[in-house]
């Protein structure tokens, strides 16, 4: 939609639901609707990053290699995608590359 002029509805579902916290959007689907329903609108910045909009942030590194690998392992509630989380990252930590640093 960017660029459209096309407002955005948004039903929160996501990890921490971050977008949604920082505009005031409950996390409930009714209240979520509600607000669509009644046509509220707020101004969004957005960025790019290697020509990829993107809104509120952009994650490089360890986070988004958990997040796949969680997504990967599955869960059912919100006690197992915790638990997913986990394992992902116990996962991938040793995998991924020591940083070089000059003191």
């Amino acid at each position: 939609l960017l660029g459209t002029g096309m407002p955005l509805g948004l039903v929160p579902q996501g990890t921490f639901n971050l977008f949604a916290r920082d505009f005031s959007i409950p996390a409930e689907l009714d209240g979520s609707l509600r607000i669509i329903a009644d046509g509220a609108t707020k101004t969004v910045n957005t960025g790019t990053l290697n020509d990829h909009p993107f809104l509120l942030i952009s994650a490089i590194g360890v986070y988004p290699r958990a997040l796949r690998h969680r997504e990967s392992i599955g869960y059912e509630s919100r006690s197992q995608k915790m638990l997913a989380m986990v394992r992902a990252v116990m996962k991938i930590l040793p995998q991924l590359p020591l940083p070089r640093m000059n003191v």
